[in-house]
């Protein structure tokens, strides 16, 4: 597989999970179907079976997907710069508090 290739492949499959992400904050796990996810991904379903070997590594990949961004975030935020290590305590918890309301 060229580079190009597996470029591709690897924006397809960012694409499927991050729109998974979007949809299922929303709606739940359960609530969304495979369906739903693809088409609003704009990938065919029979190109989930290329990515994912199954629902189940699906649910997994999600999940790792969401850690990956939750923890370069944290990273971001909370990383040694010239505030004082409480400022950039606080600013985490109050974006916390602002996603979470």
């Amino acid at each position: 597989m060229t580079q190009i290739n597996k470029s591709r492949s690897t924006d397809t499959r960012h694409q499927i999970l991050s729109t998974a992400q979007q949809i299922i904050l929303g709606k739940g796990f359960a609530a969304v179907g495979l369906n739903e996810i693809l088409k609003a991904a704009n990938v065919p379903k029979g190109s989930f079976y290329h990515y994912f070997e199954s629902k189940e590594h699906f649910g997994t990949a999600l999940l790792e997907h969401y850690f990956e961004q939750y923890i370069a975030g944290l990273d971001s935020q909370l990383k040694a710069d010239k505030r004082p290590a409480v400022e950039r305590l606080i600013a985490y918890f109050e974006q916390w508090k602002s996603n979470q309301c």
